[in-house]
């Protein structure tokens, strides 16, 4: 039987171990679950760009925006004890990994009880207001689960940062989490860098829904002097329109649920990037035919023409999909 290992102070060598610093995704203004054993000594979660409570984009420059860790939590070894120290605080420019690694969330080892407030900390390269940032320490043990909770309101539009740390811990072997960590803009969860999307979608699906009814307005009138190359245009034209109903559809759902666009990628996305994949190959096929002089000069094409545009047509949908 191997001899057990002896304890010492997780935080032994704390700027020479890897730390698992840029754990969130590049678009985070949603709510991301956390349903793993973390082994780095420190964890931090990253919001590119929020805007401020009730300041967000016309028209919906009213509402909380907040950043919120909500989970449980344990350290990996059964026997561990410690605190964890969490943070979250507003930055107008991206921290590095030598910034975020500087910080230290445990410099009031030893004075704190659980679940309380304390100061803010001074990061390596600039100081941020205590109007900016919110702190928190909350024991920890392996024995068995503590409910963590912070809120921290956007009081000012920039990138927002979570940052974890156990402190006190003797052989803490990892954390592990169970819970979500919440970025909220003031109009809903989509990230600040995909909002323009949500009213350029809207507005993409309302002119397609016109177009698509002038033209079907115009072959219901004119129905006796059809040519095959018409349906080929509305066929293109009803695969446009739902690929731009199914697009702000996602959006919308990732802005009320929360729901990140990836990984793994949600039904409504896929859905959305398949009909967008549909869109693409009809209007290229259909100009490809038109370039040809079908529906104009000529009432048919060759079975060699065929048959090059359905190859060009299947070859374009492979490289997209490998792309």
């Amino acid at each position: 039987m191997a001899a057990p290992r002896p304890r010492r102070p997780a935080r032994a060598a704390p700027l020479r171990r890897a730390l698992a610093l840029s754990l969130a995704a590049r678009a985070a203004g949603y709510v991301w679950p956390q349903h793993k054993v973390w082994r780095s000594e420190k964890l931090s979660f990253t919001e590119f760009y929020m805007y401020a409570t009730d300041a967000g984009p016309w028209p919906f420059s009213a509402g909380d925006s907040y950043v919120k860790a909500d989970f449980s939590c344990r350290l990996a070894a059964p026997e561990a004890i410690g605190n964890l120290s969490v943070l979250a605080f507003t930055a107008d420019e991206t921290l590095g990994a030598a910034e975020l690694g500087a910080l230290d969330l445990c410099r009031d080892r030893g004075k704190h009880q659980h679940g309380e407030q304390l100061e803010g900390v001074k990061l390596a390269a600039r100081a941020v207001s205590k109007r900016l940032q919110k702190r928190k320490v909350f024991r920890v043990t392996g024995s068995h689960f503590r409910r963590v909770k912070l809120r921290f309101d956007v009081r000012k539009a920039g990138l927002q940062y979570v940052a974890l740390q156990v402190c006190d811990a003797w052989n803490a072997d990892g954390l592990e989490l169970d819970g979500v960590f919440e970025f909220k803009n003031p109009y809903g969860y989509l990230p600040a860098t995909y909002f323009g999307f949500l009213p350029f979608e809207f507005a993409r699906s309302v002119a397609f829904l016109l177009v698509f009814l002038y033209f079907a307005a115009g072959l219901v009138a004119h129905r006796e002097e059809l040519l095959p190359l018409h349906h080929c245009v509305l066929g293109a034209l009803v695969v446009c329109l739902a690929e731009s109903v199914a697009s702000f559809a996602s959006y919308a759902s990732q802005n009320t649920s929360g729901e990140p666009k990836c990984c793994p990628f949600p039904a409504h996305v896929v859905a959305a990037m398949a009909l967008e994949l549909a869109r693409r190959i009809a209007t290229r096929v259909l100009l490809l035919v038109v370039s040809l002089g079908y529906g104009l000069v000529r009432a048919r094409l060759a079975c060699r023409e065929t048959a090059g545009v359905a190859a060009l047509a299947i070859a374009y949908c492979a490289s997209s999909a490998a792309a």
